[in-house]
């Protein structure tokens, strides 16, 4: 594996000195009065603007570097090896990365993926100057690989925590930045930065976890980043890192990254901020226990996502005085979705990913709209997402 970065180069086009006529090729630009030595606007050397250009990146990415490292942390997962009760020994079986963050004002906090955590028997972070602190899981979505960790005794007197930004207005071809802990490089708390460019918005991934809304990005995330934040040039937090594309399909003992990472949107796990951080109430998903598909016209257009099945336990399965139950064939159109009927925000539904990726911000209990087709006719169906089991 190349552990080295390959230089960045920020090219600039030279302005050409030739002018193209209605009627023919460029010609070379006519020849006008000398200006007088000294007379106007400097000339601008092309050469020397792109370097001054590039200059200026650097600096952008090193001062976002700088800035946002404290905020990263190393996260250890061990499981107990003997001992005694009194005296238990662990031993470290896995890690990964995290970000620390405040909520509600309240903190520090750490946020990381449901996979790094999973399973221990003790928790730990690393962090930027080299401090091993305890912590204890607060609380999770699972169902989309979210875990907020909290600091069950001591907790760091001084700490930086992530500066929110507003990863709903990422455009493609905008640049990121991922810190974490790759191949456990940031073993000490000294996070690796890695740089990269969003290469894709709205991706729906799904196995063990379901990404929705992922960000797509070709920042080199590899195994130990899972967890660790995505930051815009601004030194924002805008997503957190967790899946990537790698070669074998994963099965490698190694999987590294073919330039294909995904992370959580930071809008999209900030829905689920009051829950995870209350005393009184769970995080829970919002359950809407149907398995659809792409529907499509006859011209291959995509015209909303038609249910396969029904689970046995969907809230769809209760009658409302707003329709029956869903069945398979139906054609999902169009969802209203809410935490009341006045808050309600409405969804087009053009396909499968549609779907799933407007569910994903509702948890369990939120107010649910659903119109379909079915045999020609639009139907209504109107309730509650049920709770995804384990969260």
């Amino acid at each position: 594996m190349n552990r080295f970065l390959a230089p960045l180069a920020a090219l600039a086009l030279v302005p050409a000195l030739a002018w193209a006529g209605p009627d023919g090729p460029a010609k070379p630009a006519p020849a006008g009065p000398a200006t007088p030595a000294g007379a106007g606007k400097p000339a601008v050397d092309p050469v020397e603007d792109a370097y001054a250009a590039a200059d200026a990146v650097d600096d952008a990415l090193v001062k976002a570097v700088e800035a946002v490292r404290p905020s990263s942390v190393t996260v250890w997962n061990s499981k107990r090896h003997g001992g005694t009760d009194d005296a238990p020994v662990f031993r470290r079986m896995g890690g990964g990365s995290g970000v620390l963050v405040s909520i509600k004002g309240q903190g520090p906090y750490v946020l990381s993926n449901e996979h790094v955590v999973q399973g221990a028997d003790r928790l730990e972070i690393v962090t930027f100057d080299g401090t091993t602190w305890p912590v204890v899981l607060k609380d999770h979505v699972q169902r989309y690989d979210i875990a907020l960790l909290d600091f069950p005794k001591d907790k760091p007197k001084t700490w930086k925590p992530a500066k929110l930004g507003k990863s709903e207005q990422l455009k493609e071809g905008q640049w990121v930045i991922a810190t974490g802990n790759p191949f456990f490089l940031g073993a000490d708390g000294q996070a690796v930065a890695t740089l990269g460019v969003v290469s894709g918005l709205d991706r729906t991934l799904r196995g063990e976890f379901t990404y929705a809304n992922a960000i797509q990005h070709d920042a080199e995330v590899n195994p130990g980043n899972s967890g660790g934040p995505l930051w815009n040039l601004a030194g924002e937090l805008v997503g957190i890192n967790g899946m990537i594309s790698s070669r074998g399909g994963g099965s490698s003992v190694n999987p590294s990254n073919t330039g294909a990472s995904f992370a959580i949107p930071i809008h999209l796990v900030a829905t689920y901020f009051d829950a995870l951080v209350s005393d009184k109430v769970e995080a829970k998903a919002g359950y809407f226990g149907v398995d659809v598909a792409d529907a499509k016209d006859k011209a291959g257009k995509p015209v909303g996502a038609v249910v396969r099945a029904v689970a046995n336990d969907s809230p769809t399965k209760k009658k409302t005085p707003k329709g029956g139950e869903l069945t398979a064939g139906d054609v999902v159109v169009k969802l209203w979705l809410g935490t009341n009927a006045m808050t309600m925000k409405t969804y087009d539904v053009y396909c499968a990913h549609d779907l799933t990726n407007a569910l994903a911000f509702y948890g369990a209990g939120s107010k649910v709209r659903v119109r379909y087709q079915r045999a020609g006719k639009e139907l209504t169906w109107e309730g509650e997402l049920g709770a995804v089991q384990g969260k």
